[in-house]
């Protein structure tokens, strides 16, 4: 077998090791397997082909590695979970409710929690309103405009 052979062939076997890894590391040493084994194509000796794989193995390690894992591993909006999930959503009131004083429920998705309005004003309940923030287990709400 031809030198570039086995570099063809270890290549591979990095590019198909990484699909169980998530560091993009091996993939780093399969691209640089691949430009040795094109550099023994050509006919290139030994040691040039060894001078290929390092060269390319630092410049990928260097360049191309950080670029792919930013790329992958971007993050987007962050995603709301638990309670401030509830924030800006739409709620029904179900008790009256007020400011501290006169603390009412409202129902948000299938939960009832204690509800304070955002104003001090009264709310009746069958208003639809939307909460604003959540302390502990109270939520701050503003009536919703109809329009």
């Amino acid at each position: 077998m031809d030198p570039w052979h086995w570099w063809l062939i270890a290549a591979i076997i990095l590019m198909t090791a990484e699909v169980l890894t998530s560091d993009f590391l091996l993939a780093t040493f399969g691209i640089a397997c691949l430009i040795a084994s094109l550099v023994a194509g050509v006919g290139a000796g030994f040691v040039a082909q060894l001078a290929a794989f390092a060269g390319a193995s630092v410049l990928c390690l260097a360049i191309v590695r950080p670029a792919v894992k930013r790329w992958l591993y971007q993050s987007g909006e962050k995603l709301k979970t638990n309670i401030d999930s509830l924030i800006g959503r739409r709620g029904t009131v179900t008790d009256d409710a007020a400011g501290e004083d006169a603390p009412g429920r409202v129902k948000i998705g299938g939960e009832e929690w204690r509800a304070i309005t955002e104003s001090g004003s009264i709310l009746a309940a069958g208003n639809v309103v939307e909460i604003i923030a959540l302390d502990g287990a109270t939520a701050t709400i503003r009536p919703i405009d109809p329009s």
